[in-house]
């Protein structure tokens, strides 16, 4: 009977010690074994306080994802930090999960109780609610779109659009920091913000077009204001009225009819 030819090595780490084994061992990079086409990394990892390290096996579907595991392994086996995740955890860590760790990490920080209030309502108001449940593994440019234009339906100024988009920015920076996403991978890559209309010579007091009331709601309103306080303003009960509202309508009637550069 032929025997089943093993797996080609392709590389193998340092020799160690680690978790109470009596015999060296090493991180060993294999390529795909006859009827796979997965290649496979092999180390160990911590069971538990006081238990041996168990074997842990990686699969990787090219080799060089699976070469990016075995450094990943020989690095933090070199410092004794957390050895990589398997595909299942990977796959469980979703946008939402990235946001807590952004407003945690946000607090290690120190960052200001306003500063927190901004990112917090971002976050739960366009980002959350759009890409929330993606993978950080699958996060790509087009998710990261759909939140720039669900953005863009109530976030009218440039400022808060430029900082949506750098939210974004930050949570890739610590999606690479924590190792969730590939550093090859840029979800950001060729995002574009839209330019706001803005109107030359337009100051604090300029009313965009879109939030301004319609000729006929201003003209109701100034009849309704003749109706209570009586013609040329003699109802003397009402008069006051009048005095209140009148000037509220002509600045609203002005910003109406003035040209589109005031």
């Amino acid at each position: 009977m032929a025997t089943r030819p093993q797996p080609k090595l392709l590389a193998q780490g340092k020799q160690r010690l680690l978790g109470g084994a009596t015999r060296g061992w090493r991180v060993r990079l294999y390529a795909p074994g006859a009827g796979s086409n997965k290649y496979q990394v092999y180390f160990r990892a911590p069971a538990g306080e006081g238990e041996p390290w168990k074997r842990v096996l990686r699969r990787a579907s090219s080799e060089e994802e699976a070469r990016k595991i075995f450094a990943q392994a020989e690095a933090a086996l070199d410092t004794e930090s957390e050895t990589p995740a398997g595909a299942d955890i990977r796959a469980s860590r979703t946008i939402r999960m990235l946001g807590e760790e952004y407003i945690a990490d946000s607090i290690e920080r120190g960052k200001q109780p306003r500063t927190m209030e901004g990112r917090e309502s971002r976050l739960n108001a366009h980002i959350l609610p759009t890409i929330g449940d993606v993978p950080v593994t699958k996060w790509r440019v087009e998710h990261s779109r759909r939140v720039m234009e669900k953005g863009s339906k109530t976030l009218f100024s440039q400022r808060g659009r430029e900082d949506l988009r750098g939210q974004l920015a930050a949570m890739r920076k610590l999606a690479w920091r924590l190792g969730w996403l590939d550093r090859s991978i840029d979800p950001l890559d060729g995002l574009e913000i839209g330019r706001a209309n803005v109107l030359h010579g337009a100051t604090a007091q300029y009313v965009d077009p879109r939030l301004r009331p319609e000729t006929r709601q201003v003209r109701a309103m100034a009849d309704a204001a003749d109706k209570l306080c009586g013609p040329d303003g003699t109802d003397p009960l009402m008069t006051e009225c009048g005095h209140l509202i009148w000037p509220h309508l002509e600045l609203i009637s002005s910003r109406i009819s003035a040209p589109a550069g005031r």
